[in-house]
């Protein structure tokens, strides 16, 4: 981890520049004053869902942060934040973690520390996500559902992160794999209709409900990752009793008919394509 001392810090990047501010903010958050908590969230650290240098370095001082947190809103603005960092990250990709690679002022051997610094925080936040769900009896629902976009955005499953961050549970895009055709997804009292034309603008049009993947939780290994997500979404909708949310993942992960082409389609991977 880098010291927030250390002068290395002015080498990295935010959105706007130089980071040499960034230690400075930090200690801010540790010393108790919150006012310039989201620029640095999402100003400099997560602009517009682009990450920087910068924020690796911060993440594990943040983390500690969030670990002697109190405050019931501050916990989860932070994991909200982490949600989107480790999302759009893009470490899913052959080419994540570019923006260090991309620092020639920083020696080499301390951008592989940043880095490690900040892949071993993912592991540890989604172990005070679930603990934080066992303990804290004022989360809400819309609560719970971000906790789970934070660790799926820790545990592999990036993509699914991005796509429930860009869209809310009312409305999705995408694009048919098989014809490119764009699709809207829209929730309709828990079903999912998917649409060849914005339903918005045209009222009068076919739809074609979402078939859900029967999900079997005795065939889960326990496992948090991609290839098991169906599995722990649902178990995770039950476990913390999330109303309907179990129907909505089951349709996440089930098959769409393309009403352009009429083929069907596995939804979450083509969500996930457009992230």
């Amino acid at each position: 981890m880098l010291s927030l001392s250390d002068t290395n810090w002015q080498h990295l990047h935010h959105a706007y520049g130089a980071t040499d501010d960034v230690p400075g903010l930090i200690n801010q958050l540790i010393a108790g004053q919150h006012e310039e908590a989201d620029d640095l969230f999402y100003g400099m650290l997560c602009h517009q869902y682009t990450i920087y240098d910068a924020t690796l370095a911060a993440v594990p001082h943040l983390y500690s942060l969030l670990e002697k947190e109190e405050e019931h809103g501050r916990i989860l603005d932070l994991c909200g934040f982490f949600a989107c960092v480790y999302a759009f990250d893009y470490g899913d990709h052959t080419d994540g973690y570019d923006a260090l690679r991309k620092n020639k002022k920083i020696d080499p051997a301390l951008l592989q520390t940043i880095g490690d610094a900040y892949r071993n925080t993912a592991s540890q936040l989604q172990q005070y996500c679930l603990t934080l769900l066992d303990r804290d009896n004022q989360l809400t629902a819309e609560d719970k559902k971000q906790l789970l976009v934070t660790i799926a955005a820790v545990s592999g499953s990036k993509a699914i992160a991005r796509a429930l961050i860009i869209y809310n549970e009312d409305e999705y895009v995408c694009l048919c794999p098989h014809c490119q055709g764009e699709v809207f997804i829209w929730n309709e009292s828990n079903r999912l209709q998917a649409y060849g034309e914005d339903p918005v603008f045209h009222k009068e049009q076919e739809k074609h409900p979402v078939a859900p993947q029967p999900i079997d939780l005795d065939n889960w290994n326990g496992a948090y990752n991609r290839i098991d997500a169906p599995f722990w979404m649902a178990d995770f909708a039950i476990r913390y009793d999330i109303e309907d949310y179990e129907t909505i993942v089951a349709q996440l992960f089930g098959q769409a008919a393309c009403p352009h082409c009429k083929q069907p389609f596995e939804l979450m991977p083509a969500l996930e394509a457009g992230t």
